[in-house]
Order: C-alpha cells, then sequence, then structure tokens
C-alpha cells in the first residue's frame, strides 16, 4: 500500500535577540510526516497549514472515499468519472456550519500533464501522464488543508523545497498563497514536458540532411506530432484553470475587505505572483504550439522530399523506357524489312517448287507441284484460329480489369461513414 505523506507548518517561538520586545517573534517550519494507512490519516488532526498526498490506488474502494470525503467535506461528485477524466478545471465553494457558525471555503482544480520520456528517439517514445488532482479546505487563518492526489515524486519534493525556503518570521500563509506553491510546481513539470517534446523536435530538425537516402519514419512522425497535440491541449486548459484561480482569488479577497495596510500588501503580492504565473503558462503555451508547427513543417518537408525523389525516379523510369521503346521501334523495323523476303524464301525452300539448274540442253526448268493447295489448306486456318484466340483472351483479360475496378470502387463506398 502507497505511504501518505503529509507536509504540516509548524509554529515555533524565536527567542533571539532580534526580536521586538513587544511581539513574539514566530519561525515557521514545515515537517513531513508518513501514515502508513487511510485509517492512521482519518485519526490525525491538523490544526495548522498542511498537505497531503495520497495515491488514487490507496482510495479504490468506495468505503474510502466516503471517509474521506466525511472527514474533509469533499463534495461526492469530487470522485466522478467526468470529473476524474476532465484535462483540467477549477471551482469553489464556502460552506456556513457548526454553532457557532463557521465558514469554511474549499476549492478544488485538476491538471493533467503529459510526460516524453527522456534520451529517447522519436522512433521509441515512451510517455506517461500525471494526472494530478487537488482539493483545498480553509476554516481559519493559518489553517488550510490541501489534499494532493497522484502527484510525481519530483512535485512534492519541488514544494517541500519551495515551503522550506519561503518560511520566516512573521510569514503568514493563507489558502491562495499555498494555492500559488502549487502552481509553480505544476509549471515545472509542465516546463518540463514542453521542452522534452522540444528536444526530440530538434532531433529530427538536425537528422534530416544526414538521413536523405533512408525513408522518414512517418508513424514516429505522426506519433510525435500526437504527443505535441495533446501538450498544447493540458496546457490551453491549465491556462484557463490559473485564470479561474485569479478571478476566483479577486472575490473573497477584494481589497475594500482587507483591513490593515499588511494584509492588502500581501494580497497584492498574492495577485502579482499569480499573474506573472499565469503569463509563464502562457509563453510555455506559445513554446508547444510552436513544437507543433515546427513538427508539422518537418512532415510537410519529409512528404515533399519523398515526392520529389519518387517523381525523380519516374523520370528516370520514363526515360529507360523510352529509350527500350526506341530499341524495339528499330527491331520492328528490321523485322518488318526482311519480313516479305523470309516470307518467300520460306515459301521457296519448301518441295512443293523444284528448280532444275540450266540443262545441257540449254533450258532452266521449274516446276510446281500439284498438291501446293495444301500448304494454303493448313496455314490460312491456323491463322486464322490464332486471331480468334487471342481477341478472346485480349476480352476476356480486360474485362476482368475492368470487374476487379468496379469491385475496389464499391468496398471503398461501403467503408466511407
Amino acid at each position: 500500500m502507497p505511504v501518505i505523506h503529509v507536509l504540516q507548518q509548524i509554529r515555533q517561538e524565536d527567542d533571539s535577540q532580534t526580536s521586538r520586545i513587544d511581539e513574539k517573534a514566530v519561525k515557521l517550519k514545515w515537517h513531513d510526516d508518513t501514515f502508513l494507512n487511510v485509517e492512521d490519516l482519518l485519526r490525525s488532526t491538523f490544526p495548522s497549514n498542511c498537505f497531503i498526498f495520497l495515491s488514487s490506488t490507496s482510495l479504490k474502494s468506495e468505503r474510502r472515499r466516503r471517509e474521506i470525503s466525511a472527514r474533509f467535506q469533499i463534495p461526492s461528485w469530487f470522485w466522478d468519472e467526468s470529473y476524474q477524466r476532465s484535462n483540467g478545471s477549477f471551482g469553489g465553494q464556502t460552506i456556513s456550519e457548526g454553532d457557532p457558525v463557521i465558514d469554511c471555503q474549499q476549492t478544488w482544480f485538476r491538471f493533467l500533464v503529459k510526460q516524453l520520456e527522456k534520451n529517447v528517439s522519436s522512433a521509441d517514445l515512451g510517455y506517461f501522464w500525471h494526472e494530478m488532482g487537488f482539493f483545498t479546505q480553509s476554516t481559519a487563518p493559518n489553517r488550510t488543508t490541501v489534499l494532493c492526489f497522484d502527484v510525481p515524486y519530483s512535485f512534492r519534493h519541488g514544494l517541500q523545497q519551495s515551503l522550506r525556503l519561503s518560511s520566516g518570521k512573521g510569514h503568514d500563509y493563507n489558502r491562495y498563497t499555498l494555492h500559488r506553491f502549487l502552481t509553480s510546481e505544476v509549471i515545472n513539470l509542465y516546463d518540463t514536458s514542453v521542452w522534452t517534446i522540444r528536444d526530440v523536435v530538434r532531433d529530427v530538425e538536425r537528422n534530416r540532411n544526414s538521413n536523405k537516402q533512408t525513408e522518414p519514419d512517418f508513424p514516429a512522425l505522426h506519433e510525435l506530432a500526437r504527443h505535441a497535440i495533446h501538450s498544447s491541449e493540458t496546457l490551453d486548459v491549465a491556462v484557463e484553470t490559473v485564470s479561474e484561480m485569479i478571478c476566483h482569488h479577486k472575490g473573497p479577497f477584494s481589497e475594500e475587505a482587507t483591513p490593515t495596510a499588511l494584509e492588502r500588501s500581501r494580497l497584492q503580492q498574492t495577485r502579482q505572483l499569480f499573474q506573472f504565473q499565469l503569463q509563464t503558462l502562457k509563453s510555455l503555451k506559445a513554446r508547444s504550439h510552436s513544437n507543433q508547427s515546427r513538427l508539422q513543417n518537418e512532415i510537410t518537408l519529409a512528404f515533399n522530399m519523398v515526392t520529389q525523389r519518387d517523381s525523380q525516379a519516374t523520370v528516370r523510369i520514363g526515360e529507360a523506357a523510352r529509350s527500350d521503346s526506341a530499341a524495339m521501334k528499330t527491331v520492328a523495323v528490321l523485322t518488318l524489312t526482311f519480313l516479305p523476303a523470309t516470307f518467300v524464301s520460306a515459301i521457296f525452300s519448301t518441295q512443293f517448287f523444284n528448280f532444275t539448274p540450266e540443262s545441257p540442253s540449254g533450258q532452266d526448268s521449274w516446276v510446281i507441284s500439284s498438291h501446293f493447295w495444301i500448304y494454303w489448306a493448313f496455314s490460312a486456318p491456323l491463322t486464322i484460329v490464332t486471331i480468334i484466340l487471342w481477341f478472346v483472351w485480349r476480352r476476356r483479360y480486360t474485362d476482368r480489369g475492368v470487374t476487379y475496378e468496379m469491385y475496389e470502387r464499391s468496398g471503398q463506398q461501403q467503408r466511407l461513414p
């Protein structure tokens, strides 16, 4: 069973001499705990900000999901397949309950990142999906619980480092400050995804001239194009998700409702960082669309080069055929030239003709056999039968080709939607 990691904020008093006399200095630290099962997590309490990292494999049963939902007040639709299969979204609500009434502010959002395996060729691309879901619940200032579902280790490790580097005296974390840390790590995953695809596209461009004699691997190129399309799709949705997050942040945290100048300053800082993250996502989105365009350009170029090479081969075949045709024409002319003489010599070489050279009496004798009609009796019918057989064979061959062509056309029409 996967281990459940919890990153919890701990407040410690600082007794150093640099602290003010009339105000206690507080140092915020983040402590990493682990739970071996869901039961230990459900029995625990979290009095301060915390991140809980869960895996979907530990929540496959309906009973586990109901227990987690009851413990953290997660809506039932959060587990619906339609939401779990979405490529990104953001939403939030405020729940008022208890006696006295306590406002519980909740948000939920998803990000999908497609990551190619690094250091592989375009012909052997492996990939995996990061399907990350988040749910936050805030019941009081500095008391926000963030559930992180199916985030990779690099995400959790980077979040730990960012939180520990940001810890300091008097640092206040509201729930949107924690959102900012989450989106920062999501951007890092998108950055790795986009630039991994860019590296593969660049390898294709570099190998274009070195592999002129080999045929382009069109299935591999189209597979890479599919990955690039998915990357752009998820980035488009991520930009919309962060935009909705910013709009939601402007609602409950308006400057008019913020009492102190310090809180207004922190509010402004959070908004500025959100805007910076949104702009970073937009730049990655532009890079992803550039990868698509470059890859499509390579596919088009490869197709045109293959077409050009095939056209050149067709021209060479045509020239060879023209040369063969000229040779055959020469042979045909020579054959027709000597054919009459050959026919005559063949006729006169038969026994139907008897020629006697000049005799002592001074006269030549030329005798034609009375059975010469036998030659024509056999040769004429055989010639006619040969012509008829050739005509029948030619007619049947032509009909068979027309029938096959009609069958192929009918099959293609049946396959059309």
